[in-house]
């Protein structure tokens, strides 16, 4: 993740303001849907905000810092607690037996935090049987687990993985910036 901050993400700043608040306010969902078209900045948005849930540093408001232990060992991609779910190298589609492992994963007790955050980059890329594997884990989260997908609209899911999520859209950052 070469983006740090919120800071540094251009447009978006309505539906960033929005989850600031969550969290800010300790309203977080337990499962968002980020729509909108392929390389608008939803994947990068969902990763800051859940480096923003675990962030450790100083200032609430500033949050993800990009600095502290905690954002540190998210951009490296080994902090225990911020799970990515992605298609797997030269595969297409997210697999079901990757879904039964984040399950497996997510029912032990968070291990740095007392959160964790579940982030599925290409929810669209899981076929029926991954998204109904999964649908277990949006009906009945583990406490404390965030959960934020990532698709180009959310016609592309389940209406049942759909109904269970907090929507939010992403446009071209031009519409944002007008």
């Amino acid at each position: 993740m070469r983006v740090k901050r919120f800071e540094e993400v251009v447009g978006h700043g309505d539906v960033i303001e929005r989850l600031k608040r969550d969290i800010e306010g300790g309203r977080l969902a337990h499962a968002y849907l980020f729509v909108g078209p392929e390389g608008v900045g939803k994947a990068t948005v969902a990763r800051l905000f859940g480096a923003a849930v675990l962030c450790r540093g100083a200032d609430p408001a500033r949050r993800p810092c990009g600095e502290c232990l905690v954002c540190g060992k998210i951009r490296r991609g080994n902090h225990p607690d911020f799970f990515v779910l992605e298609p797997e190298a030269s595969r297409r589609w997210i697999r079901i037996d990757q879904v039964r492992r984040l399950r497996g994963s997510l029912s032990v007790r968070p291990f740095e935090s007392d959160r964790r955050v579940v982030i599925v980059d290409g929810a669209h890329r899981m076929n029926d049987s991954a998204q109904n594997a999964f649908l277990k884990t949006l009906e009945e989260p583990p406490a404390g687990t965030l959960i934020v997908l990532v698709a180009p609209g959310s016609h592309q899911l389940l209406p049942t993985m759909v109904s269970r999520c907090r929507i939010e859209r992403f446009g071209p950052h031009f519409l944002h910036e007008i």
